[in-house]
């Protein structure tokens, strides 16, 4: 058997998406068809691509040198097929969790008044990169984006950050104290679209629980887990009743940007870039 492209997608979505269920669900498979899937490819490289055990799966050597080859041939294989696109008056513009308010429609009013015949379509996603890369979208919002070949980023707004803590927690030292102060404290992480991590102190703060999206991060801090910090828009969009939200006035502010594939030159990815840059915040590169 020759591999074919969806091993190697299935190897580039369960590396993006941090683990084969979450994979799973955005391929729309099941698990056991996925972990099949990986393991035929293993079997016709001939070689061992990633080793599972209790933290999870990691990649081994060899598919660490096979990844981002993978990621390449996926990327235009999802090229080839766009060609046969006949949607380009639709600017599918991706967000894994708390659109700007005021985004969509400062947004939409731009594209239809440089082109009528554009119209903003906005699709949630748990693994918005991913989308981009694949060309199933023209780009995403992202908060605090990293630097990743093959992207764009255009940071577009700034948003303040708040102090997430239980009602009646154990940690009521947290409240009012000082961006420096908070790193002592228990933190909660959402690893795949927190905007907050560890490595924002000197030294790191101590994670007591790590999770994989929102909801599963606001449980835990309504059970207490420890603190969270957010973009402000969370206390106003997604109020949790086990939860209440403080200012830290010296908090360094989140990034919100527009990210687009640096290739893709579809009408509307063009138009969802030439927006952002428009809007670029001063001072940004």
């Amino acid at each position: 058997m020759d591999a074919e492209i969806r091993h190697l997608r299935a190897l580039v979505e369960i590396v993006e998406s941090g683990s084969i269920s979450a994979a799973a669900r955005h391929l729309g498979i099941g698990q056991p068809a996925l972990s099949r899937t990986l393991a035929q490819l293993e079997r016709i490289v001939g070689v061992e691509l990633a080793s599972r055990g209790s933290a999870g799966l990691t990649l081994t050597a060899a598919g660490r040198r096979l990844l981002p080859e993978a990621q390449a041939a996926v990327a235009a294989f999802d090229a080839a097929i766009r060609c046969l696109d006949s949607s380009d008056g639709v600017a599918m513009l991706g967000f894994s969790w708390l659109l700007p308010s005021w985004l969509p429609g400062e947004l939409d009013e731009d594209l239809r008044r440089g082109d009528p015949g554009f119209r903003l379509r906005l699709q949630r996603t748990e693994q918005p990169v991913s989308d981009v890369l694949a060309g199933r979208l023209h780009g995403c919002v992202l908060r605090e984006p990293s630097s990743r070949e093959g992207l764009v980023a255009t940071p577009i707004a700034t948003e303040a950050r708040m102090l997430a803590i239980a009602h009646d927690s154990a940690h009521q030292a947290a409240i009012g104290a000082s961006w420096a102060a908070l790193g002592s404290q228990p933190l909660v992480v959402n690893r795949a679209t927190g905007t907050t991590q560890a490595s924002l102190w000197t030294p790191p703060a101590r994670v007591a629980a790590s999770c994989s999206n929102f909801d599963e991060w606001q449980a835990y801090v309504a059970a207490d887990r420890g603190i969270g910090v957010v973009p402000a828009l969370a206390a106003e969009l997604a109020p949790h009743p086990g939860i209440q939200y403080h200012r830290i006035p010296d908090a360094p502010a989140v990034t919100v940007a527009i990210v687009c594939r640096s290739q893709d030159r579809r009408p509307a990815t063009l138009a969802l870039s030439a927006w952002a840059e428009a809007r670029r915040i001063s001072g940004a590169s």
